[in-house]
């Protein structure tokens, strides 16, 4: 087993043959990894965009003027129009989550729900319904700084990707749009979640076809450079060699090797040794 591994190691058509494989697989890589990367961003960026105008549609569906009638206790009849178009919107959308919320400008760290609409079919996810007025603090420093961007620095959206949410919550983005009144000032935030299952198939699924079709792409080039160069450079260098080996064991002429290949070196290597088995087997004579 070792003297094989030993042969193919000194074995030229083999180390040919492996380095082109490995170059071309290398290439397949890079290649794969750019284009991987490419649209990994493309697709990112699709995808919140898609959900920003999932939330601004959202936004546009709530009165910004009443926010603090809501909260009021004023459960009005737009009140529960709204209720129930935001929950139809949420399932129609395939979203977890589409909630309204009212933000303690003071420190923003607390809220309280306006709206709460909830699809758990969308991720297999356990969220409960908050009801009007449900006092919650702020999941993070992140959520706080999102909500400062829009409430101080009027941000139109802001975007939060929850890779590890925990709490057996599954992986999700949260859009984060204004909901503005009559004057322009921000109100209340509508908050869109939604689960990164989708794109993390999509990224899978395109994945495993750039994978494969590298994979393929590598052994069809692979395949046509090695029967190329084993026809023109490697059977060539072999024949050369054999015949060169012949004859200095035996000084005799042998077959001409002739245009064993079509690249000029080669060509010019075998018509040497025709030449020079010629001369030295006339030189030979001459000196009989």
């Amino acid at each position: 087993m070792i003297q094989k591994i030993k042969a193919l190691r000194n074995n030229m058509a083999f180390n040919i043959t492996a380095v082109i494989v490995l170059i071309l697989a290398a290439f397949a890589i890079v290649v794969s990894v750019v284009g991987i990367l490419k649209f990994l961003d493309a697709f990112d960026a699709e995808y919140s965009n898609t959900t920003y105008h999932i939330a601004d549609t959202a936004a546009s569906l709530v009165n910004g003027d009443h926010i603090e009638e809501y909260l009021a206790g004023e459960q009005t009849e737009e009140y529960a129009r709204t209720r129930r178009i935001l929950n139809a919107y949420c399932n129609r959308m395939n979203v977890s989550l589409v909630y309204v919320i009212k933000v303690d400008q003071s420190d923003y760290e607390s809220f309280v729900s306006v709206f709460n609409a909830v699809d758990n079919s969308v991720d297999n996810s356990h969220y409960e319904e908050w009801e009007l007025g449900h006092p919650r603090e702020t999941t993070n420093d992140e959520y706080r700084e999102a909500y400062r961007e829009i409430y101080e620095n009027e941000s139109p959206f802001e975007i939060i990707y929850r890779l590890n949410p925990g709490q057996g919550l599954r992986p999700h983005i949260t859009m984060i749009v204004p909901i503005d009144n009559d004057e322009g000032k921000v109100s209340a935030l509508l908050c869109v979640q939604r689960p990164i299952s989708e794109l993390a198939s999509v990224i899978l699924s395109f994945v495993s076809y750039i994978i494969i079709a590298s994979l393929v792409l590598v052994l069809v080039v692979a395949q046509f450079v090695v029967r190329f160069l084993r026809k023109w450079v490697v059977k060539p260098i072999r024949k050369i060699s054999i015949e060169a080996t012949r004859f200095a064991k035996e000084n005799t002429k042998g077959e001409e090797l002739g245009d064993v290949s079509k690249f000029e070196e080669i060509y010019n290597l075998s018509r040497s040794i025709d030449k020079m088995e010629t001369d030295m087997v006339w030189s030979t004579i001459s000196t009989i």
